[in-house]
């Protein structure tokens, strides 16, 4: 569009040159030259007022030039975001799969952990209370003294194991 302005100068010029010609020739009346010329004048004003348009419309071009710059570098940025964000999603869909297998880990690890301590509790209590069961019934009985003692030994001793178990099935089970 510049070189179309330039164009047209250099057109605007020469009709100029031919007119002043002319009147030098005599062919033109010097009325007819002031209004050629008038016009000729008020084209180039116009002109120079186009063209100074045209200045302002390059450097708002060159200016959104550089927002479209700018706007790509952002759209750069955003798409690294982006990406960062697609990466993060795997990781944390990956992390909840192994949260999910640890959990039902944890979950089949206390169960077997309760079914443990049934077993232990009804293993080990059961057969103690039959052990301090039947010292009891011992000592029902008319032992000789080395005998009692033995007995209430036994029965002291299991009586304290018993409380050893019950004291770390609770223990357990906390």
């Amino acid at each position: 569009m510049n070189s179309t302005l330039e164009n047209a100068n250099k057109q605007l010029l020469v009709a100029n040159q031919s007119i002043v010609d002319a009147h030098t020739a005599g062919l033109l009346e010097a009325q007819e030259v002031e209004r050629i010329g008038n016009k000729l004048a008020n084209v180039n004003d116009e002109l120079c007022q186009a063209v100074q348009k045209l200045a302002l419309v390059e450097a708002e071009l060159a200016e959104k030039h550089e927002y479209v710059a700018e706007l790509e570098k952002a759209k750069l940025v955003l798409e690294g975001v982006n990406i960062q964000v697609k990466e993060a999603n795997q990781e944390l869909v990956h992390l909840n799969l192994e949260l999910e297998e640890a959990r039902d880990l944890a979950v089949s690890a206390a169960k077997l952990k309760a079914q443990f301590v049934a077993n232990i509790s009804h293993e080990i209590r059961t057969p103690m209370s039959g052990v301090i069961s039947l010292c009891e019934l011992l000592l029902l009985n008319n032992l000789d003294d080395d005998s009692r003692k033995i007995a209430n030994y036994i029965q002291r001793s299991a009586n304290t194991l018993l409380e050893i178990v019950n004291q770390l099935l609770d223990y357990s089970k906390l």
